[in-house]
């Protein structure tokens, strides 16, 4: 990847690289859009994200670089993903191939940031049939109540000070700090039916995180998730997909039981695990890539104008 690093400033120069794919495309919650930039803050790190003449910047406001460098996985080639898709979706004799070539130069900007495995668990379960509005304003409330207001450590520019003044971004809870919740708790905040599962998943996790999942296999890795109260297989998925970095899944919901049929030129298929296993099944390590071009494209351009 093409990008410099300039004191506390990650300056990219690929075209590989758009805040509004990378924060818009279902994978994370914790950010924030002010006029033309994105404001990111993953478990108590901040950073404005921005276009600056023909580069991208990624401004670190609190943490430093290299943490940033790695969360928005920097060091991978994706211009280099995008031309195996391609090849894959070229021997494909059933499906649409023009559509994944379309998917695949609209959502070009688009990277999967390596996000931390309690706050992925606790940010997914609540999204579950939900409706997005009212669960990040859940979240929000939540880091605002457990968190602690993240502080800029760092000299910033003029343009992010402008913005700022009176916004205030909090860390993700400490894993200890959500174990002293309850379901009063969170039913307050908006969980809704999901407020006990929070709390049994939660109490679960000390002794799942200890295990070790580095030489556990993806399927494996599956079985594991959907023990934990709250956890289907498209919300493990996604855990898998965004927590763990498999990309050898393929999170299926509504958006891609559509795109889906719309490869298969209308041929309707509803079952979920059907979907994902073919998709598994014929972009193989790239599921998950496949999956989040598939996904942005086609919520996007179902968007009215």
């Amino acid at each position: 990847m093409n990008y410099i690093i300039d004191k506390n400033k990650i300056v990219i120069k690929t075209e590989n690289f758009d805040p509004k794919s990378i924060f818009e495309c279902g994978q994370t919650f914790s950010f924030k859009k002010i006029n033309d930039v994105y404001f990111t803050f993953p478990e108590d790190k901040l950073a404005a994200v921005y276009l600056d003449g023909e580069n991208f910047v990624v401004e670190c406001l609190a943490g430093d670089v290299n943490f940033f460098i790695n969360y928005f996985d920097l060091e991978k080639d994706y211009q280099n993903i995008i031309l195996e898709i391609e090849k894959i979706n070229s021997v494909q004799e059933d499906f649409d191939r023009q559509l994944i070539e379309k998917s695949l130069i609209f959502g070009s900007g688009i990277r999967i940031l390596k996000q931390e495995i309690v706050e992925t668990i606790v940010s997914f379960i609540f999204s579950a049939n939900n409706n997005i509005k009212r669960f990040t304003a859940s979240l929000n409330r939540l880091r605002q109540d457990f968190g602690r207001e993240i502080l800029i450590e760092n000299e910033i520019s003029q343009r992010v000070k402008d913005l700022i003044p009176k916004e205030k971004f909090f860390s993700f809870p400490s894993l200890k700090a959500l174990l002293k919740l309850n379901e009063a708790y969170f039913s307050k905040i908006g969980a809704g039916y999901r407020a006990r599962y929070l709390v049994e998943t939660i109490k679960a996790l000390p002794n799942f995180l200890a295990k070790d999942f580095g030489s556990v296999s993806t399927d494996q890795l599956l079985k594991e998730l959907i023990t934990l109260k709250g956890i289907g297989k498209k919300v493990a998925q996604c855990i898998m997909l965004f927590g763990f970095g498999r990309a050898n899944c393929f999170p299926v919901d509504t958006w891609i039981k559509q795109v889906y049929n719309d490869l298969k030129r209308g041929k309707q298929e509803k079952n979920e695990q059907k979907i994902s296993n073919h998709l598994i099944k014929i972009f193989g390590n790239y599921s998950g890539y496949a999956q989040q071009y598939l996904f942005f494209y086609k919520r996007e351009i179902k968007k009215p104008i």
